[in-house]
């Protein structure tokens, strides 16, 4: 679902550091919104036209090692998982503005009830007799996930948006190209994190690539944890910048990356002791091993993700983006030819050699130096 999450527009993004403004400041937000619910409908309609126009083609690029699927059930699968993204990319703002609200406890709480949701239903789906179970895999697995956050979304523009539920450029302008600019640096960042599977589609044989997914999903799992964590210290961080208290906002990340990396290690750990346990729960019906050096690759390429994206939240919670446009196509064109030329020899290996050659090589050392040296800037400037 990572791509579809761009279909938001950088929307949730915007909305979140605009609310933390005006929260700052002892305003009103309900028009933004308003105008956030606005931009979403228009983003909804114009990236389902472009999924069913592109399904046929992208479907079968994707899926093209999957030679049990026919052309139209490619297509078709291909649409049902993307119209359930899209929902769950702009239900997704949601999360931003319980964010924003210091209300982080509802914004971890639904996606979990989602996942448990989702669990129950593709249990009782794989025990079924159903035709076409692959169909109803992907609406129990898919389908809470979009639709609680959907709904939730909607909750929150019925409840507020009352008498504010109209265009006004002046608050719908600044929402988009603020979203825009968002929007664009994950574009740029999918060029890293989202490419993988594309490359492994076309040098990879399905068992690898299944290897691969149920060893992703369990980090992401981890990660999921930590990504909540910075999302909730978002605001923090864009109130803390507000007020100049520097302090506090590095206290804020140096505690995050403690936990981050305790998190990472132990969990790594935990895999690599009960893997064959694991994989057994998570694949019972398909012997699947998972080498340990694939593991400890995973576990170093997201300790490397939780020092950049802890110092990248600082960043973005700033609204300060331009660093991230010049250096995360270094990033994804070093990403993309590493992981070309060594996955044939390496296997699924490469793939997350060419991840973890590309964060060293960039924001693992261009991240956490813009913003100290931001900082820095911003103290001397206090200081007159």
């Amino acid at each position: 679902m990572g791509w579809y999450s761009l279909a938001d527009m950088g929307i949730g993004s915007s909305l979140q550091n605009h609310i933390s403004e005006k929260r700052a400041n002892g305003e009103q937000y309900d028009q933004l919104i308003a105008s956030s619910a606005l931009l979403g409908l228009l983003y909804v309609i114009f990236f389902i036209v472009v999924l069913v126009v592109s399904s046929g083609m992208l479907g079968s690029v994707v899926l093209r090692k999957f030679d049990f699927f026919s052309y139209e059930q490619k297509r078709s699968y291909f649409v049902v998982f993307g119209f359930m993204s899209i929902a769950a990319s702009i239900g997704g703002i949601s999360y931003r503005i319980w964010f924003a609200e210091q209300k982080g406890y509802l914004a971890n709480l639904t996606p979990a009830i989602a996942s448990v949701v989702s669990f129950l239903l593709v249990v009782a789906v794989s025990i079924s007799t159903r035709a076409h179970s692959l169909f109803w895999m992907l609406l129990a697995g898919f389908g809470p996930i979009a639709l609680l956050p959907t709904t939730a979304f909607i909750l929150q523009v019925a409840g507020r948006a009352r008498e504010t539920f109209r265009f006004d450029a002046a608050v719908v302008l600044p929402l988009f190209v603020r979203g825009l600019k968002f929007w664009l640096v994950g574009v740029l960042a999918a060029g890293v994190l989202q490419i993988d599977y594309l490359v492994m589609s076309q040098f990879l044989q399905p068992r690898d690539i299944v290897t691969y997914n149920l060893s992703s999903k369990i980090f992401l799992l981890l990660f999921f944890v930590y990504s909540s964590l910075l999302t909730a210290i978002w605001p923090v961080c864009a109130e803390a910048s507000a007020a100049a208290d520097w302090d506090t906002l590095l206290r804020h990340v140096w505690k995050s990356i403690a936990f981050g990396f305790v998190l990472v290690l132990l969990g790594t750990a935990v895999f690599i002791l009960f893997r064959h346990q694991i994989i057994a729960a998570l694949s019972p019906k398909e012997i699947i091993d998972v080498p340990v050096g694939l593991i400890m690759l995973f576990g170093l390429y997201y300790l490397l993700r939780v020092w950049c994206d802890t110092f990248s939240i600082v960043l973005q919670s700033m609204s300060y983006l331009r660093p991230f446009a010049i250096y995360i196509p270094i990033q994804a064109a070093l990403n993309i030819t590493v992981q070309i030329l060594i996955t044939k020899g390496f296997g699924v290996n490469g793939v997350l050699i060419g991840l973890i050659i590309s964060y060293i090589l960039t924001p693992v050392w261009i991240v956490p130096w813009v913003v100290c040296r931001r900082i820095r800037l911003k103290r001397e400037i206090a200081g007159g």
